[in-house]
C-alpha cells in the first residue's frame, strides 16, 4: 500500500513536470505568450495534483489530508523523515516559482 502511495506521487510529480516542460515550450515561440502558456499549464497540473489526490482520498481515507503544511509540520515536530514530508514543502514552492513569470508576463 505505501508503494502504491509513492507510486502515486511520482505520477503526481511527472505530470506536473510534464505540464511545465511542454508549457514552457508553447509559450516561449517567435513571441513570449502567457496565455498560451497557463491555458495548457493551468488544466494538466490541476489534474495532476487534484485527481491523484482524489485518487488517494478514495482509496486511503487516512491519507486525504496532504498538505504541503501538514508535511513539513510532521517532519519538524515529529523528526518523521519520510520521503513525504520531505518533498512536499520544496515542491510547492517549485511549483509557485513556476507560475510566477507567466502570471506576471499574463498582467503586463
Amino acid at each position: 500500500m505505501t508503494m502504491f502511495i509513492q507510486i502515486l506521487d511520482i505520477i503526481r510529480i511527472a505530470l506536473v513536470g510534464i505540464a511545465f516542460f511542454f508549457g514552457y515550450s508553447i509559450g516561449s515561440g517567435e513571441t513570449y505568450d502567457a496565455v498560451s502558456q497557463l491555458h495548457f499549464m493551468i488544466p494538466v497540473v490541476i489534474i495532476a495534483i487534484a485527481g491523484i489526490s482524489s485518487i488517494e482520498g478514495l482509496f486511503f481515507g487516512k491519507q486525504g489530508a496532504l498538505a504541503a503544511g501538514n508535511h513539513a509540520l510532521e517532519a519538524i515536530r515529529h523528526k518523521n523523515y519520510k520521503w513525504q514530508n520531505i518533498n512536499r514543502p520544496f515542491l510547492l514552492i517549485l511549483l509557485l516559482a513556476g507560475f510566477i513569470y507567466p502570471v506576471l508576463m499574463l498582467f503586463k
